[in-house]
């Protein structure tokens, strides 16, 4: 990716196709590291941060791991966003190393809401591929963006389903 410092660790992540950033986890072995840190980013606003993942996890190699730090620029004091790791790093229809054959639509979302202590601050963030060896990770359409004032509803739930209504919550 245009503009991001990729070369802070054992291995790099690198460009698949023109579309997605990949750690090749396949070929790091274990336990090698990947970083890849942004450039600085003016945080005006309360903000949030969107990005779509795909791996395909893999109980023959468990330890894979994709972390996503930010730090106040200048500092080295990361404050961890988000971890996956195990079970829960899988997506639809992943592949070994390719991303998941359903392009786009097999990525998993995430949107992480920034602790307003960064408003007003120049940040970076980091993503850290930490290899067991696995299948590749894929990263996509990083955004860092102003809270919307209606943010769209998260982790729908139903409850109280009938045949003419449901209790709705998120």
């Amino acid at each position: 990716p245009t503009c991001w410092d990729l070369d802070n660790g054992t291995f790099t992540p690198v460009q698949y196709g023109n579309d997605y950033m990949e750690a090749s986890f396949w070929s790091f072995n274990t336990p090698n590291v990947a970083y890849a840190v942004s450039p600085t980013i003016d945080i005006a606003n309360d903000a949030r941060v969107k990005f779509n993942w795909a791996h395909s996890y893999s109980t023959a190699y468990p330890n894979d791991a994709l972390t996503l730090r930010v730090a106040e620029a200048g500092t080295s004091n990361w404050d961890t966003l988000q971890y996956l790791q195990g079970p829960a790093f899988d997506s639809p229809n992943a592949q070994n190393t390719a991303p998941p054959l359903g392009g786009d639509a097999d990525f998993i979302n995430e949107i992480i809401v920034l602790d307003t202590s960064y408003t007003g601050k120049n940040v970076v963030f980091e993503f850290v591929f930490a290899s067991g060896w696995g299948p590749d990770c894929f990263v996509d359409d990083f955004v860092v963006e102003k809270v919307p004032d209606c943010p769209e509803p998260g982790a729908l739930s139903a409850s109280q389903v009938i045949g003419t209504s449901a209790m709705i919550s998120w």
